[in-house]
């Protein structure tokens, strides 16, 4: 067990119960945003800071309008399906029931 594996079940203790693997390294420039858009030219996030992008005129990013509008401009659509389809992409959004933004 690393240390890493011990972070990742502290924030995410789920993970104890299943048989998960660690795929990569930590990468500082990873942005997981960027990643599922398409776009890794650019570092996604609303925090008003030079070398972050947020589009102009999407709501912002800690709100589920904010998420979910930056996902259908790049081609997704909601669904109620939760299953695993192949041919689809898919990303999972949460949210409190308030609307924003429990963790992405």
């Amino acid at each position: 067990m690393t240390e890493r594996d011990l972070e990742l079940e502290d924030v995410f203790p789920c993970l104890k119960k299943s048989s998960y693997k660690i795929t990569s390294p930590i990468d500082p420039r990873y942005n997981c945003v960027a990643f599922a858009v398409g776009d890794l030219t650019q570092f996604w996030d609303d925090v008003n800071v030079k070398g972050y992008y947020w589009p102009p005129g999407v709501p912002r990013a800690d709100t589920l309008i904010g998420w979910t509008k930056i996902f259908e401009i790049h081609g997704y659509e909601e669904t109620d399906n939760r299953g695993l389809e192949p041919e689809y992409e898919k990303i999972a959004i949460y949210a409190r029931s308030d609307g924003w933004k429990a963790s992405a």
